[in-house]
């Protein structure tokens, strides 16, 4: 058996984070794991790592690659009643992951509206934030996913994704590079969501888009059309100018690049 990656230990003592470390070689995934844990009562701050996930799940139901040399995790958070959205507490994380790997690399970072981070034109890392509600359809908890291609793994990439994902790294620059990233995303992760001012989030949430500007395609149920992204609005809203020239506010669906 090869030797583990990440450590508790390692991670715990590089963290100036308000969270509490568990770490797993091989989960099926850190959302639905931290998912179980949540529903026994487990403490909010709990956050889950993995070297592997045998079924890593993405936005819309999607799997998404997991394969070792990544780094995965699961943090729960417990807002109460409606105090902070999937939306907000997602592309909050989407600017505390690009300020973590940033502290590792010179090459720019980008966000993909509304969850993606990307490097290079393709994607590095994806965000899924699940919400559960009580009875009343308060927010009892939320599951905040993170799966980043930290380095290229072993086997490659599948063919579907060749032309799409990219990794951080082709190997890791250091001997215990895995934990150092765990830990800096913890320390940019409890600043962006406890300390920093939400309009400098957004600032630099703006700063970092990747689709202002493009040429894209939106897909709506069945429906799709092309559009021109104008901009990110203060609720993380996507404003586009349509094809048909009519300007649209999108807080939903899926939007990607219109290929040449």
């Amino acid at each position: 058996m090869t030797k583990p990656i990440l450590s508790h230990e390692a991670i715990s003592a590089q963290t100036n984070s308000r969270f509490s470390v568990l770490v797993e070689r091989e989960v099926s995934s850190t959302n639905t794991i931290l998912r179980a844990m949540a529903d026994r009562g487990a403490p909010a701050g709990l956050v889950l790592f993995a070297e592997h996930q045998t079924a890593g799940r993405g936005r819309r139901g999607r799997t998404f690659f997991s394969p070792q040399q990544g780094l995965y995790c699961s943090l729960l958070l417990r807002p109460g009643g409606q105090a902070a959205s999937a939306l907000t507490v997602t592309t909050t994380a989407a600017v505390a992951v690009c300020r973590a790997l940033a502290a590792f690399t010179d090459v720019p970072l980008a966000i993909k509206w509304v969850n993606d981070i990307y490097c290079r034109d393709r994607k590095i890392a994806g965000i899924l934030t699940e919400a559960v509600t009580g009875g009343r359809g308060e927010v009892d908890c939320l599951i905040l996913g993170i799966g980043i291609n930290l380095v290229h793994p072993r086997e490659g990439f599948p063919p579907e994704l060749r032309d799409k994902a990219a990794s951080l790294f082709d190997a890791a620059p250091y001997t215990g590079f895995p934990n150092a990233v765990a830990a800096r995303l913890l320390d940019e992760l409890d600043h962006a969501l406890f300390a920093d001012d939400p309009d400098a989030i957004l600032a630099e949430y703006r700063r970092r888009s990747w689709l202002t500007g493009r040429t894209v395609v939106v897909q709506q149920g069945d429906n799709s059309f092309h559009a021109r992204v104008l901009s990110i609005e203060d609720d993380y809203a996507l404003r586009v100018l349509a094809e048909s020239g009519k300007t649209v506010l999108l807080n939903s669906g899926e939007v990607s690049i219109q290929k040449e």
